[in-house]
């Protein structure tokens, strides 16, 4: 499983023009508490379907956007099944804002 995560904490820089201190000099912050600000995980559906068909999520503070979105990367088609080289194309949608109740 470690293989399959990456886990951080944002240290100062810039997002865009604006000037950012690191995460552990932000107000109320305890620096020994070594609290991640962003984290990926890759994981795997273990069936014939889904063989080989990673789905990756991340979450992060600090990112240079505020962004929500499902990319599908499809990869090429094999050319003896589908008669030609085709493929490969990503599709990128933000996922449905929940209904207002």
């Amino acid at each position: 499983m470690r293989d399959n995560t990456i886990r951080a904490r944002y240290t100062a820089g810039a997002i865009g023009s604006r000037q950012v201190p690191s995460y552990v000099d932000e107000p109320g912050v305890d620096p020994s508490r070594n609290t991640e600000t962003y984290a990926a995980l890759t994981l795997e559906v273990d069936n014939a379907r889904w063989s080989g068909v990673p789905f990756t999520l991340r979450s992060g503070k600090a990112l240079p956007a505020d962004s929500a979105e499902i990319a599908i990367h499809f990869r090429p088609l094999n050319s003896a099944s589908a008669g030609s080289s085709a493929g490969g194309d990503c599709n990128c949608a933000p996922p449905k804002p929940p209904e207002p109740q």
